[in-house]
């Protein structure tokens, strides 16, 4: 009987640590966040591109994979 008595102290101890150590890391980790803060993003303007930059003498679909290249590229630069 003694023997589970301290068995679950020690539980109990260990729990308690356990809880008590993820409580300081949250606490550590929205610190960090207040301290070093968000860095702005660098606002990319979009290129407009009519029907008229397509028919200027160039293969149409070369254009268009150079569109569509461009426009996957910014979109991952956004994230």
């Amino acid at each position: 009987m003694q023997y589970m008595v301290s068995g679950v102290e020690i539980s109990l101890i260990s729990i308690i640590t356990v809880f008590l150590t993820l409580y300081l890391l949250a606490v550590i980790t929205n610190l960090v966040k207040l301290v070093v803060g968000k860095k702005p993003k660098e606002q990319i303007k979009p290129k407009v591109v009519t029907t008229d930059d397509l028919s200027n003498g160039q293969d149409s679909q070369e254009e268009l994979v150079a569109i569509v290249t461009a426009a996957i590229k910014t979109f991952n630069n956004s994230k």
